[in-house]
């Protein structure tokens, strides 16, 4: 529906529940999903109380189509036992993105790495990864001249 009312199904936020929300319909277009990311401090609600927060902000965006949705699912990695573990102090989102450390190359140069993580401008977002790139080309193509 979302497209069809020419939505991109992308949205970012700094208020309200989902802080990222993108269109994941498959290339054939056949199956459709909204797919995102939730600000943490909601973790705390119970999941009714998540979803009605959650389709509450949607309607603002996309309208009140959203409520005609066919299943809601939702992730929280914070409970999951093999990708988390407790944490002393809560973690800033993007606070260890851009380390100098991924700028060193490994195995005499035959390792880089790259990916928006690794940017110190932008980090984890596109302009980070474009950034990454970049530099690891530059890195690639002086190594290359140094030869």
């Amino acid at each position: 529906f979302w497209r069809e009312n020419g939505q991109s199904g992308t949205l970012f936020s700094n208020t309200g529940p989902i802080v990222e929300f993108y269109d994941h319909s498959n290339a054939q277009e056949t199956k459709h999903a909204l797919c995102g990311f939730m600000n943490p401090a909601y973790q705390e609600l119970s999941f009714h109380n998540r979803k009605e927060s959650v389709l509450q902000q949607l309607e603002k965006v996309f309208g009140s189509e959203i409520r005609n949705h066919v299943t809601y699912q939702e992730l929280l990695w914070d409970k999951e036992e093999e990708t988390s573990s407790p944490s002393i102090q809560p973690l800033i989102p993007h606070q260890n993105n851009g380390a100098s450390v991924f700028h060193e190359t490994q195995f005499d140069k035959r390792l880089f790495f790259s990916g928006t993580e690794t940017s110190p401008i932008f980090p984890g977002y596109m302009e980070g990864a474009v950034l990454s790139a970049e530099r690891v080309v530059d890195s690639l193509k002086t190594h290359r001249d140094s030869k």
